[in-house]
């Protein structure tokens, strides 16, 4: 009988103390993590009932880790969304300019050809005329090369 209660209490652990009377719990061995991972109800020796409602450390650890995880793909998602606004507003910028380039081109072209840009009308002698006409249209240098 003796050997017999020797082997119960050998294969028995501490699992935990009553939260009501502070009275040591013992179980089998591996009941803890049974208990814990099963959330079922279990009593101290007075009978009061308890059971390992939370979630166990490892259940923290993935939700942590699972939290972290999508604050990061979210992140990412934005940081996507922002580049690609950036990509086409630079688009934008970029056929704007090619526009407004084209049509200097153009302006500079019938210039070149005697066309006034402000009358439309044709002058052998166009530089004469715009200065005597137009002399505020004259252009710095410096502009034309920006």
């Amino acid at each position: 009988m003796g050997a017999q209660l020797n082997s119960i209490f050998l294969s028995t652990e501490h699992v935990a103390n009553c939260f009501k009377c502070g009275v040591p719990i013992l179980a089998a061995s591996g009941s803890r993590d049974r208990l814990t991972k099963d959330k079922s109800t279990f009593y101290c020796l007075n009978g009061h009932s308890q059971g390992f409602y939370g979630l166990t450390a490892t259940e923290r650890e993935n939700a942590e880790l699972k939290r972290k995880l999508e604050i990061e793909q979210r992140q990412r998602e934005w940081a996507q969304q922002r580049a690609t606004r950036a990509d086409e507003r630079a688009d934008s910028a970029q056929r704007s300019a090619n526009s407004y380039k084209g049509k200097l081109r153009s302006v500079k072209e019938r210039v070149k050809n005697g066309v006034c840009p402000c009358c439309q009308r044709s002058f052998v002698q166009l530089a004469r005329h715009m200065a005597s006409k137009h002399p505020g249209f004259a252009v710095d240098s410096a502009e034309e090369a920006s």
